[in-house]
């Protein structure tokens, strides 16, 4: 079993790796290297990260989330949608990468916080994932945080505490996560 933080640190990034499809493993290791050889700071997130925080899911794409200032186009510095496939040093990944701005996030503000990391790639903590999650709000984000609650990685009382002191939105966050967990206990 993973060891976690109260603000649900992921295990190891070897476990994640070994986790994932040979695809999908290349592609994060290949666009992470890529990002921190441009000097981009960046996090895991989507599927890869709900996969790092104990529900793992065949993903079939990488999600990063970097921090606004990657967004504007220099020299040293090009961050793009890729609708795939994506070549990197001359390598080509048939997986969709994707990379989200903490902007998305209006009401998370410190969430570019979480694109520092001492491991590569680095994955966003479980808290703000579920953030993330539950202002996506799709069916299959829905079941995402449903998994994560099924496989015990959730402190529940310890992200309503943490939705009350980072989100300006944390009511409506709440409530999604009271639906939410109406409907695992409902699948139990």
């Amino acid at each position: 079993m993973r060891s976690r933080s109260p603000r649900g640190k992921p295990g190891t990034i070897d476990d994640l790796l070994a986790s994932l499809q040979p695809d999908v493993r290349d592609a994060l290791v290949e666009a992470s290297a890529y990002l921190r050889e441009k000097g981009v700071a960046h996090a895991v997130i989507g599927g890869v990260a709900v996969a790092a925080h104990g529900y793992v899911i065949n993903t079939v794409d990488v999600d990063f989330l970097v921090r606004d200032a990657s967004f504007f186009q220099g020299r040293s510095r090009l961050i793009a949608l890729s609708p795939g496939p994506t070549e990197f040093r001359g390598k080509t990944l048939d997986v969709r990468i994707d990379y989200l701005s903490g902007r998305t996030y209006p009401n998370l503000p410190r969430l570019e916080d979480e694109v520092e990391g001492e491991e590569s790639p680095h994955v966003v903590a479980l808290f703000p994932l579920l953030y993330m999650k539950l202002t996506a709000w799709r069916p299959k984000d829905q079941g995402h945080v449903i998994g994560l609650l099924n496989a015990g990685s959730v402190d529940i009382a310890g992200f309503r505490t943490w939705l009350r002191t980072e989100a300006r939105d944390a009511a409506r966050i709440e409530a999604r996560l009271d639906r939410v967990l109406k409907q695992a206990n409902a699948e139990r």
